[in-house]
């Protein structure tokens, strides 16, 4: 972190990508969205779901609409997984 930070002086670090995923996954297993994440369109959209901390800030919440949109799409179950990383990542991120 000390080399991060001195060669990028002026970023904010506001928590990890290991630890996003990890917060992800654990909501994926306790809404019993598993199963559903081995078809593969709906591996993409949660591998776009992990991707989000890597896109700039100017276009996270386009890049989440164009998610909710097309995850809803697949099945609606995945609306609670939605609205936790909505409520807790992209309106009041840490």
């Amino acid at each position: 972190m000390n080399s991060f930070s001195k060669t990028f002086p002026t970023a904010v670090i506001k928590g990890g990508q290991f630890h996003f995923a990890q917060s992800i996954w654990k909501k994926v297993k306790k809404y019993n969205l598993v199963q559903l994440g081995k078809e593969e369109e709906t591996r993409r959209e949660l591998a776009n779901i992990l991707a989000l901390p890597l896109i700039p800030p100017n276009r996270i919440d386009e890049a989440f609409s164009d998610i909710v949109e097309n995850i809803s799409n697949i099945s609606p179950r995945f609306l609670k997984l939605t609205d936790y990383i909505l409520k807790t990542y992209v309106e009041n991120p840490r």
